[in-house]
């Protein structure tokens, strides 16, 4: 069973951070509001080296 936590106030469950849930702060490999991780833990919870986490940007279609 997995949640949805968009827009929640989740807490990553290896540092403790706690924040809302969004597409700049997204929440990985959760099946509750307080066992997945942060950006920051899930790196290396895969081995991967550190990075920015990715950004998403709305984009509008300016009319000509």
């Amino acid at each position: 069973m997995s949640i949805d936590p968009r827009w929640e106030m989740v807490t990553c469950r290896e540092c403790g951070k706690h924040y809302r849930c969004t597409p700049s702060q997204d929440y990985y490999e959760s099946t509750t509001l307080t066992d997945g991780l942060c950006w920051d833990c899930f790196l290396p919870a895969r081995g991967m080296p550190p990075q920015a986490e990715p950004t998403y940007r709305r984009f509008e279609h300016q009319g000509e």
